[in-house]
């Protein structure tokens, strides 16, 4: 009854918060891997150097995210949103028209900044931001997006590129953004500044516990606090294994046996997880902060990699994507959380600008290295273990993070 209550009271700005999850799907690694069979044949360009420019557009992205995403905590959110909006639309457009390979690089770029980069770097730091009381929920119901981002859309580019060559389908999303996504977002923000006013106040009278607790920390405060490295190896793990599983998607299909129309058509399994989840650990963060659940999510991910490793049906590759979409749903939560837990959050996006930075930068390097493994002769299969150990040996850094207190920074 209280989640409902939740719902209807917030209902716009959680609207604008799934919105912006949902709009980051465009340049998440799910989309982009659903393209990459026909832009390496396109642009002639083999496994390791398609990995290559894939990791020079999304370090690119991770430079401009670190520079620009501190600008969401000195800018009117209807301001920053619909430049955003209106700079993605550009380049979607771009990416069409481009008569030149180094312009389409240029395209890829900012898709992957706006895109995967801000469009969430914005929702999360909103909801975070905004909701003092009820962060976790706020934060699970707008990252809802993304996993259903992930159920549609991969699916949904594979047919229309049966229909279509790439560059036509991604005309048509820009056509989508034109006629959509500025008149949703300006109306889900309709009554936003009433928010902002309430945050300053409180922020400024320091109401909240939490929030004086944690000192509204900057971003420099930050990079001096040895709690930050150690959360590292953890938050990296999800992005680094999943962006591996969804770019390298035909290749775990093809020694599977499994075709890739019937494995994207399994995203949907994480989707659904990856809803449930973060409803379950929403008003978990809520009740007990994110902290205590810190160690949750690594040990679910690399379960959900050993599936992929032994499985052999499609019935194991649902079960698979399943037990990934739920260690995604688990993490939004509470990694956002503890963020705002720890370092306060009237500096929220610069600090989150940072550390989504890595995060993308870690994206970035995911597609490169595995290709050049690949190229390497060596199977996706012993890669995948690589990434259940990586996801064990993160767990021990995060406990001296779960003892510590949120002023020590």
């Amino acid at each position: 009854m209280q989640t409902f209550k939740f719902l209807h009271q917030n209902s716009r700005f959680l609207s604008f918060g799934f919105l912006m999850a949902f709009l980051s799907s465009f340049g998440q690694t799910y989309v982009f891997g659903a393209y990459k069979v026909n832009m390496m044949a396109d642009l002639g360009l083999s496994n390791s150097e398609f990995g290559f420019w894939y990791l020079l557009i999304t370090i690119g992205s991770a430079v401009g995210l670190n520079f620009l995403g501190g600008h969401i905590d000195h800018m009117p959110l209807k301001k920053w949103t619909l430049r955003l909006v209106v700079c993605m639309i550009i380049t979607l457009f771009l990416l069409y028209f481009s008569p030149f390979f180094s312009l389409t690089i240029l395209a890829l770029i900012f898709i992957r900044l706006i895109g995967q980069g801000l469009f969430v770097h914005t929702s999360t730091t909103s909801m975070s931001r905004y909701f003092l009381t009820g962060r976790g929920k706020a934060l699970s119901i707008a990252m809802l997006g993304i996993p259903l981002g992930q159920a549609l859309l991969p699916y949904l580019a594979t047919l229309t590129q049966q229909a279509m060559s790439w560059q036509q389908s991604w005309l048509l999303i820009g056509v989508g953004f034109l006629t959509l996504s500025i008149p949703l977002t300006m109306f889900f923000l309709k009554d936003h500044d009433k928010r902002h006013e309430c945050w300053v106040e409180a922020t400024t009278t320091s109401n909240s516990e939490q929030e004086e607790t944690a000192q509204h920390k900057r971003r420099r405060d930050v990079i001096k606090d040895y709690r930050f490295y150690l959360l590292i190896p953890n938050f990296l793990a999800i992005p680094f294994w999943v962006t591996a599983v969804f770019f390298f998607a035909s290749d775990i299909a093809l020694i599977k046996n499994i075709s890739m129309a019937d494995f994207t058509s399994l995203y949907v399994f994480n989707g659904v997880s990856a809803i449930l989840a973060p409803f379950i650990m929403g008003s978990l963060v809520d009740k007990y902060g994110g902290k205590p659940f810190l160690l949750l999510a690594a040990p679910i991910l690399s379960i959900a990699l050993l599936i992929c490793i032994y499985m052999q049906s499609l019935t194991g590759a649902g079960i698979f994507f399943f037990v990934l979409g739920f260690s995604m749903g688990v993490s939004i939560p509470v990694n956002n959380s503890v963020w705002a837990e720890l370092y306060g959050t009237r500096y929220l996006g610069e600090i989150k600008a940072l550390s989504v930075s890595i995060v993308v930068l870690s994206t970035a390097l995911s597609p490169w290295l595995i290709g050049l493994f690949l190229e390497m002769q060596m199977s996706i299969i012993t890669i995948l273990w690589a990434g259940v150990i990586h996801s064990l040996l993160a767990i021990p850094l995060l406990i001296p993070v779960m003892r510590s207190d949120a002023h020590k920074a």
